[in-house]
């Protein structure tokens, strides 16, 4: 696992900006509060946390924020891994419903 400290990609920032429900946080904090997501995840990253509050996925690399993903809309792999952390039931599934 990595350290909390992180430096942030301008694409993150973006991601971050069009895809986080929370305005009260940023994406280094989000990090840093966020869960580490068990693999196999299906990213390609170093880490990858999941921040509930934003309802955000994080991904670091070479200690780099270089993405940021809807957890509602996230790729059936990512979707296990997430359902592994145990508090993540209310996501979306396909077909729109939530579990």
């Amino acid at each position: 696992m990595t350290d909390d400290y992180v430096r942030l990609t301008d694409h993150a920032a973006d991601r971050w900006a069009a895809r986080s429900d929370d305005t009260g946080y940023g994406p280094v904090v989000a990090w840093r509060e966020g869960r580490v997501i068990p693999e196999p995840h299906g990213l390609e990253a170093d880490e990858v946390r999941f921040h509930r509050p934003s309802g955000t996925v994080l991904l670091n690399r070479d200690g780099y924020l270089v993405t940021v993903i809807d957890a509602d809309s996230a790729k059936p792999k990512l979707r296990r891994a997430l359902r592994c952390l145990g508090d993540v039931a209310d996501l979306e599934i396909e077909g729109g419903e939530r579990r």
